[in-house]
């Protein structure tokens, strides 16, 4: 246990994680390994599992003033990471769909109707059964 938070301290999160997975196949209910995984997942960008423990360690300590802390601090630190990855990924998706090619740069041009003014055969079939 405390191996895992000395990688904590020195950012070595996958053996943290690893250590504190040793712990909890001992003993499931360990509040601090929970939170020491979680924290260290978290770290490893690994956000649905760091959700994981540290629900679970809430679950078990819900009386600890010093757990509940920890726990707002974590859950403040995955809600700004899952911020940072949603604006990373509309960066990403913005310059996909952007002006300068599209997706298929090889593709043609979409060809225009001939006449976009006048209403679709289907559509006004589909009007005149009200």
């Amino acid at each position: 246990m405390n191996g895992a938070q000395c990688c904590i301290k020195t950012g070595q999160w996958k053996e943290a994680a690893k250590l504190a997975d040793d712990c909890l196949a001992i003993d499931r209910s360990n509040v601090k390994a929970l939170y020491r995984r979680g924290f260290a997942r978290l770290h490893l960008g690994l956000l649905v599992e760091a959700e994981n423990d540290i629900s679970e360690c809430e679950r078990l300590s819900q009386s600890s003033p010093e757990v509940v802390s920890d726990v707002a601090r974590a859950r403040q630190l995955l809600k700004a990471e899952r911020a940072k990855i949603q604006k990373r990924d509309k960066q990403v998706f913005s310059k996909l769909f952007s002006v300068g090619g599209g997706l298929y740069a090889d593709a043609p041009p979409p060809v225009p109707s001939k006449d976009s003014s006048k209403p679709s055969d289907s559509a006004a079939s589909d009007s005149s059964e009200d």
